[in-house]
């Protein structure tokens, strides 16, 4: 088992017992692993490792720069903290001209909290810090959980 795989499983093994809505994600689905989209690439050299850097800047470099300018623009030229930018709406994202599916992530990992925690109400930027706080330090393990059961439904 590679120090990658060992690092998950101690992380899912921890999160198991800190949280019972996360242990049952964990226990439904056995072969969850938040890397499966790097294996999906092929095998390659740094040459080709350069070759895909490449492509996905050259199509996303200019867009993503303008989108970037609009949004911390909005926020009196600088970056919105994680609070503020989960404030934002999915309609006023749109209009700073992220696509539908990009909008909807920036704004996933909420509904992922409520639906898989049975909330009446989208959680609020505060409340989601709480939930993030229980997950600590395996924060960005239990967000893939989380919305990879978001996923699947």
């Amino acid at each position: 088992m590679t120090a990658r795989a060992q690092e998950i499983r101690q992380g899912l093994t921890w999160l198991h017992a800190a949280d019972p809505v996360l242990a049952r994600l964990i226990d439904d689905r056995p072969d969850f692993d938040p890397d499966v989209w790097i294996r999906r690439l092929p095998i390659m050299d740094l040459f080709g490792a350069l070759v895909f850097q490449i492509i996905g800047q050259q199509i996303s470099v200019i867009a993503a720069t303008a989108i970037f300018s609009r949004l911390t623009e909005r926020f009196g030229g600088r970056v919105p903290n994680a609070g503020e930018l989960a404030a934002v709406g999915e309609g006023t994202l749109r209009g700073l001209g992220l696509s539908r599916r990009k909008a909807a992530t920036v704004l996933a990992p909420r509904h992922a909290i409520q639906a898989s925690y049975g909330l009446d109400h989208l959680p609020d930027p505060a409340e989601v810090a709480d939930f993030a706080q229980r997950w600590k330090p395996y924060r960005s393990l239990a967000s893939s959980l989380l919305l990879a059961a978001a996923r699947s439904g």
